[in-house]
C-alpha cells in the first residue's frame, strides 16, 4: 500500500487499500455497478486495475447484455471459477477478462478493441497502467484481426441457408472490421460507428428469436464485404511502428 492509499471495506472484516481517486469513484457508482466492482476488489484485493466496460456502462444494455469487466492483476489466475462466484452472488451475466500485467503490456498494442474499452468504461487504475494505452497499436495487430474477419468471411458463405447463422457471423465481421477502420482514424468511441446503430434491428432479430430475412442478411453481408475490402486498402497504405518491433522481440524471447 502507497502512502497515498486508503482502506476500503469490501465486506465484514474485509479490506483493501485502494487510491482516493478510485474510492471516489467507487461512491459515485451506479448501485449494480458499485457491487460489482467491490466484488472484483474482493476477489483480486491486489489488482493493478479494473476496468468496467461495455453497454451497462453505456446505458444501453438488453436483456441480452452482459456486465463485461477487465481486471489486470500481477500474475494471471484461472477466471471461471470466480466468474461463475461473482455472478451467483449478484445474479447478473458476467463477461470477466482477467490479465496478467504483462500479458496486458503485450495486448495493449496488439489489440485495437482494448482502446474503445478504455475511452468508454470507467477505470480504477491502481498502478498506473493506462499510460500503457498511448503507445501505438501495432500494424501486425491490425492484420491478425483483419485476418480473423476474413475467416469469419468463409465460415458465413458455408451457412448462407442458414440466414441467422450467416448473419451472425457477418454482424462479427462487420465489428472487427468497423473497429479497424475507426481506429486506424484514431477515433476509439464505439458511438461514432454509425454503421453498427444503423443495421440495429437486424442486430436484435440476430440476438433474438425473431425470423432473419433474406433482405436483413443481404445488408449487413454486403457492408460487411465492402468494409472488409475499405480495410485491406487502408493496410496496405500503412507501416510498421514500434510496436511491432517490440511485439517481435517479445516474441522471439518466448
Amino acid at each position: 500500500m502507497t502512502n497515498n492509499n486508503q482502506l476500503f471495506r469490501v465486506k465484514r472484516a474485509t479490506y483493501v487499500a485502494i487510491s482516493p481517486k478510485n474510492r471516489l469513484t467507487l461512491q459515485e457508482l451506479k448501485p449494480k455497478l458499485r457491487k460489482l466492482a467491490i466484488a472484483v476488489y474482493e476477489k483480486f484485493p491486489d489488482l493493478s486495475l479494473l476496468l468496467l466496460y461495455g453497454s451497462q456502462v453505456r446505458g444501453n444494455a438488453d436483456k441480452y447484455s452482459d456486465y463485461d469487466v477487465l481486471v489486470v492483476i500481477p500474475k494471471a489466475e484461472e477466471s471461471s471459477k470466480i466468474k461463475k462466484e461473482i455472478e451467483k452472488k449478484l445474479k447478473i451475466k458476467l463477461h470477466l477478462t482477467i490479465y496478467s500485467e504483462q500479458a496486458f503490456k503485450t495486448f495493449v498494442i496488439t489489440e485495437p478493441y482494448l482502446k474503445f474499452w478504455f475511452n468508454e468504461g470507467i477505470i480504477f487504475d491502481e498502478k498506473s497502467l493506462t499510460r500503457e494505452l498511448n503507445k501505438p497499436t501495432a500494424k501486425l495487430g491490425y492484420l491478425e484481426n483483419l485476418e480473423e474477419a476474413k475467416t469469419y468471411m468463409e465460415m458465413a458463405k458455408k451457412e448462407l441457408l442458414n440466414k441467422k447463422k450467416a448473419a451472425f457471423y457477418y454482424y462479427k465481421i462487420l465489428r472487427t472490421s468497423l473497429m479497424i477502420k475507426y481506429a486506424l482514424n484514431l477515433n476509439y468511441k464505439y458511438e461514432d460507428i454509425k454503421e453498427i446503430e444503423d443495421m440495429k434491428t437486424t442486430v436484435k432479430k440476430i440476438r433474438s428469436n425473431i425470423t432473419m430475412k433474406k433482405e436483413d442478411l443481404k445488408k449487413i453481408k454486403d457492408l460487411a464485404e465492402k468494409t472488409v475490402s475499405d480495410v485491406s486498402s487502408m493496410m496496405a497504405t500503412i507501416g510498421e511502428n514500434e510496436s511491432d518491433l517490440y511485439w517481435r522481440k517479445t516474441k522471439a524471447r518466448q
